[in-house]
């Protein structure tokens, strides 16, 4: 059988794309075709060497790139940091996609099944088929009236996550759906395309089984969602892992962190491709972002420099400092921080500078991002000046569901780094 699956992608995510198709070939039922048809902007038009590599690789799969006019995506709102323009290209596939249906996924997947079973849900007169978004299920109930406000829709029991779709593109065709969708990017929603596909395709939207959009962080809340009376197939689905994995929340996915739930799963995958110079980068990003999750890995870092200078002198640059020093660590030169007032203070001896290139160029340094909202500017600004990426490491305050989703070979961590 021959299965359309669309993804859209820009430079990115590219290799995740890569990911996502690999799974998917390397799971296919013995008698599955995919026809892959990947929406991209204007400047992959041409292809590219990762796309070219997979299809040489894999006979079950043919792919097609579908070029897209970006220009038509300027003006579209985005209100969430790991969004891009690229999630709104599905909302015209009718046009550019001359088959009856569809599956679509988001790059951030791994399909460890056969999708045919996905593919022959009948859908009737229905636009979409997707799967219950289970936030919606545990928002207070005057917190899932604001949503429904927000997106202006009778109610919100038909919510569905957009990240796996099943698309009824003749359907779409035959009403005229895609106008609709893009009056509608016109609009300002909390959640983007998603909240614009709810909106426009209200009651008609079909239900999927929950195995088809597993959640990598409800997997690390499973007694919270069966005390809650969720869905029992679901949670079933969750602990089986076999379906559909989505790793939709940032800063858990595993091109962030090698240590959450599902992480590793991805990751056999992408370790086929490990000779790549993407994956090499990677890995390496990667494995020094690891450092910033431990006090004790950021000891041992430090310990291989002459000088250290914390980046950030606030309350949690203070307590990395102590934390520091509490292991051994002695050569913290001084705190970065641009703030004029911060420079009048010293804390542990260890006095509050401006950023000076010249303290790189003088020897072997690294720099310590105390910073949780500024980090990736405050990396940009250090590779502007010409510090290598080894040489900075970003303090990783660990948010609320950490716990919740570490594999459980992390587990002896606890109790490190819990800094208020």
């Amino acid at each position: 059988m021959e299965i359309p699956v669309v993804f859209a992608t820009d430079e990115n995510y590219l290799f995740y794309t890569v990911v996502a198709i690999t799974s998917m070939a390397e799971n296919a039922g013995q008698d599955t075709f995919y026809q892959i048809y990947i929406l991209v902007s204007g400047a992959l038009e041409g292809g590219h060497e990762l796309f070219i590599n997979l299809q040489e690789k894999y006979a079950n799969i043919e792919i097609q790139l579908l070029p897209v006019a970006d220009e038509k995506f300027q003006t579209v709102h985005i209100n969430n940091s790991h969004v891009t323009k690229a999630t709104f290209y599905r909302l015209i596939l009718s046009k550019v996609l001359p088959v009856e249906k569809c599956v679509y996924l988001d790059s951030d997947t791994i399909v460890n099944t056969d999708l045919q079973e996905l593919y022959l849900t009948e859908m009737g007169e229905n636009y979409i088929a997707g799967v219950r978004d289970l936030w919606i299920d545990l928002m207070e109930g005057n917190k899932r009236e604001e949503r429904r406000k927000k997106t202006d829709i009778p109610s919100m029991n038909q919510y569905i996550n957009a990240g796996v779709l099943l698309f009824n593109l003749d359907k779409i065709r035959r009403d005229n759906l895609t106008e609709q969708f893009r009056e509608h990017m016109k609009k300002d929603y909390l959640f983007e395309d998603q909240d614009i596909v709810n909106v426009c395709c209200y009651d008609h939207i079909c239900r999927l089984p929950a195995k088809w959009n597993l959640f990598t962080l409800f997997m690390g809340r499973l007694n919270e969602l069966e005390e809650r009376g969720m869905d029992k197939a679901a949670i079933h689905y969750m602990k089986e892992k076999k379906g559909i994995i989505h790793y939709a929340t940032p800063y858990i996915r595993p091109w962030e962190s090698v240590r959450f739930l599902c992480n590793d799963i991805w990751w056999q995958y992408a370790e086929i491709w490990r000779d790549t110079l993407e994956y090499r980068h990677l890995e390496k990003r990667v494995r020094q972002r690891e450092i910033g999750y431990s006090e004790e890995a950021m000891a041992a870092y430090c310990r291989a420099y002459e000088r250290v200078y914390i980046w950030g002198f606030t309350n949690l640059g203070r307590k990395i400092l102590t934390e520091l020093m509490d292991r051994g660590t002695e050569n913290v030169a001084a705190f970065i921080d641009h703030d004029l007032e911060k420079q009048k203070y010293a804390y542990c001896g260890k006095s509050v500078k401006p950023f000076d290139v010249s303290v790189y160029e003088k020897g072997k340094c690294a720099f310590l991002i105390a910073s949780q909202k500024r980090a990736e500017e405050i990396k940009s600004s250090l590779f502007d000046a010409g510090v290598r990426e080894e040489d900075i490491v970003c303090f990783i305050q660990k948010g609320p569901y950490y716990y919740q989703c570490l594999r459980p070979e992390f587990a002896e961590e606890k109790g490190t780094g819990d800094f208020k």
